[in-house]
């Protein structure tokens, strides 16, 4: 059974509670968004094509802005769901944002530069009002990810890859190839920390040079106290430009960022899957799979598996996903399916798979053939 999924924006009302996914205690054990798409409970936020936040209901895909103004056409800039530039942090019916307000301005004798900056805002869906929480100079939000893990936020500063012509003047601010930076935001107290360079810019190019304008980090959630990232960026070879990612880690005890290895003798590698239990690295023709409670990781062998943006993983207790092929845990079999290539799969419900492709949402029973 397959059944392909069109999404309708409509009218409907939903209660603060069965929106807004987490538990109903103040304290945020842990929430993540990559800034296109977040899962919390049975909802679905996600930008959709026309730069929409939306809400989408499962398993009944009912879909609507993010918002609960009453009476609101969600066409003008009134409609919270236009002040989202990427998907929020949601939990205990509030979303967590960050709103970048750089300003341009003339140094001297008519040079430009520019002033970096962004703000954290929290919206409470019950009571429709948007509170200001603090504001960050010197850098822009990222949006690659951002994570709330035990009441502390955690996001990539970015300080931008700014360039300037001979007289001083800025030309060129890029989000890539600048300085990114880890940032913590205590949602206590509202301390924040800047926890460290995510990267060194200055090894990095000297070893692969193109990075110095292509180089972004991607936050890819929590595993074992630890947060997870890639690093991306352009290197050539035989030359043919083309995308490298590694993986690195903060670890949240020792407080000290780890690369899984050398600059000088970097083994590619990408965090495909990720989630309290489980963590999947993919690395040449490997998929390596930790298991929190496991001494060493599983390690699939496999000529299908490819590192880049386009792998595919999942991951339970039952089976392994990858790349369109299924891997069964206790059979030890591996089947290919046509159904979930090159599709992500977003989140199991009850006895199917909600899988999404360009921004189109399918449901695929578990029980594959």
């Amino acid at each position: 059974w397959y059944m392909k999924s069109k999404l309708f924006i409509f009218v409907f009302v939903i209660s603060a509670f069965s929106l807004f996914g987490c538990s109903k205690t103040e304290k945020i054990s842990y929430v993540f968004s990559d800034g296109q798409i977040s899962v919390e409970e049975n909802n679905i936020y996600n930008k959709n094509n026309n730069g929409i936040i939306e809400v989408i209901s499962v398993p009944e895909f009912n879909s609507a802005p993010l918002c609960s103004l009453p009476n609101c056409t969600h066409s003008d800039i009134e409609c919270i769901s236009k002040r989202f530039n990427s998907v929020p942090l949601i939990c205990n019916s509030k979303a967590y944002y960050f709103i970048n307000d750089s300003v341009e301005y003339i140094v001297e004798n008519n040079i430009t530069d520019i002033k970096l900056g962004t703000t954290l805002y929290e919206y409470d869906f019950t009571s429709n009002k948007e509170r200001k929480i603090k504001h960050i100079d010197g850098v822009v939000f990222s949006e690659n990810g951002y994570i709330i893990n035990n009441n502390i936020l955690y996001f990539i500063g970015n300080h931008l890859g700014r360039q300037y012509d001979e007289s001083g003047n800025l030309i060129s601010n890029r989000n890539s190839g600048g300085k990114q930076q880890l940032f913590s935001v205590n949602l206590e107290n509202y301390d924040i920390i800047n926890l460290g360079d995510m990267y060194n810019p200055d090894e990095l190019t000297a070893v692969y040079p193109l990075a110095e304008n292509s180089a972004e980090v991607y936050i890819k959630g929590v595993f074992d106290n630890k947060i997870f990232f890639d690093t991306a960026f352009a290197v050539e070879e035989n030359e043919i430009v083309k995308f490298k990612l590694y993986s690195s880690y903060y670890d949240l005890s020792s407080e000290k960022f780890e690369v899984i290895s050398n600059l000088n003798n970097i083994i590619f590698s990408e965090i495909n899957y990720i989630s309290k239990d489980y963590l999947a690295l993919s690395c040449e023709n490997e998929l390596k799979i930790y298991h929190k409670t496991y001494d060493t990781p599983i390690v699939i062998e496999d000529e299908i598996i490819s590192v880049g943006h386009h792998s595919k993983c999942y991951i339970d207790d039952d089976l392994v996903i990858y790349n369109g092929y299924i891997f069964d845990w206790n059979s030890c079999n591996k089947k290919e399916s046509e159904q979930l290539k090159d599709k992500k799969i977003i989140m199991k419900y009850e006895n199917n798979f909600i899988t999404l492709m360009k921004n189109e949402f399918d449901i695929i029973p578990w029980n594959i053939n």
